[in-house]
């Protein structure tokens, strides 16, 4: 049986239990700008920008974004401490269908992917955090980028979107129960940072956000 269709399956059946397991019930998840105030704006010493949406939102992902990925909200932040800055996107969902590859965008958007890895990012609040770090180099002169994603299941973190969907699928059939996912993203918007100054940020975000919501942001 192809992947695409194995993956299928196992995503209409997460909304198959969860629909049994909550007869009648509709789920209460937060909006995009309950979520938004979850995340703090200061981050360390780092402090977002603020756009024109309010100072939550450095700025907001195109309409086509969100009727692709039909995802709970897309919070975008632009953190800066001196000459540094980062980019961090946070796209909570409903659904692992609404989680994808950011390498689809990049590629799409003019980024060759030069070089691609696993690297674990080591947090206060839930220890090693395993990531993908990304090397990308623009195809329209806009120099190279260093990249970080994740995407948090029903109990931990994974590095490839098709773990996380195992995951969930496993999750559900155990418990009856369907949880919300997240993705997480961060680049280097100087082509100055290092692996080592990505990662850090990275760690210092995760556990600036860790826990709020009553526990949403996992």
């Amino acid at each position: 049986m192809p992947k695409n269709l194995i993956i299928l399956i196992s995503i209409l059946v997460v909304a198959a239990i969860a629909s049994l397991a909550r007869p009648g019930a509709i789920a209460r998840f937060p909006s995009e700008k309950e979520v938004e105030k979850m995340i703090p704006t200061q981050v360390g010493s780092f402090v977002s920008d603020a756009g024109p949406e309010g100072p939550g939102y450095s700025y907001k992902m195109e309409e086509a974004t969100y009727n692709t990925l039909r995802p709970l909200g897309i919070i975008a932040r632009i953190y800066r401490d001196g000459p540094a800055i980062f980019d961090a996107v946070v796209i909570p969902a409903e659904r692992t269908s609404s989680i994808h590859d950011p390498r689809d965008c990049f590629t799409r958007q003019g980024w060759d992917i030069v070089d691609i890895g696993s690297i674990d990012v080591p947090t206060r609040a839930m220890g090693e955090v395993p990531f993908r770090l990304m090397q990308m180099r623009s195809t329209e002169g806009a120099g190279n980028r260093l990249a970080l994603f994740s995407y948090r299941g029903p109990t931990k973190f994974y590095n490839v979107v098709r773990d996380l969907q195992q995951a969930q699928l496993n999750y559900a059939l155990k418990t009856l129960k369907s949880e919300h996912v997240i993705a997480y993203r961060f680049i280097d918007m100087t082509q100055r940072a290092t692996k080592e100054d990505l990662v850090a940020f990275a760690a210092k975000f995760l556990d600036a956000t860790h826990g709020r919501g009553n526990g949403f942001l996992r």
